[in-house]
């Protein structure tokens, strides 16, 4: 991946506006396209990436954990499964909330993984925690 400076000029007849800047191109085959120009769930892919480089950095300082929201993500398990080994073999701690676990959690991506599944009840104190079983 590399960022580029970019000055791109107004282009009037489109409505288009000017912009300056740095931009992402990511690599994707024999070219590298901009951040913009990936599906989402390449982008979080890339996002993934940049915050667990950033956290192997502070984890040569001190003690580190990497907090992961992915409940909005529209990673399928499959996407999920790829980051399990990348992410379980980092020098911090990883947490990885999901909306729900993947189809299949038991499989050999997740056997460096420890799960906690915590379910919302009605009113004040009816919340639940118990450890999934694989």
């Amino acid at each position: 991946m590399e960022f580029r400076e970019e000055h791109i000029t107004p282009n009037e007849d489109e409505g288009e506006p000017g912009r300056d800047g740095w931009y992402l191109y990511v690599p994707v085959g024999k070219y590298k396209v901009p951040f913009t120009g990936l599906a989402k769930s390449e982008q979080i892919g890339v996002m993934v990436q940049f915050a667990a480089a950033l956290a192997r950095v502070h984890s040569h300082d001190a003690p580190t954990v990497l907090l992961l929201d992915g409940g909005g993500w529209n990673w399928l398990d499959g996407l999920l499964d790829a980051f399990a080994p990348y992410l379980a073999k980092q020098p911090f701690q990883v947490v990885l909330v999901l909306r729900s676990r993947p189809l299949n959690f038991g499989g050999e991506p997740w056997q460096e993984w420890g799960a906690a599944h915590f379910e919302c009840g009605e009113g004040i104190g009816n919340n639940t925690v118990t450890e999934v079983s694989r």
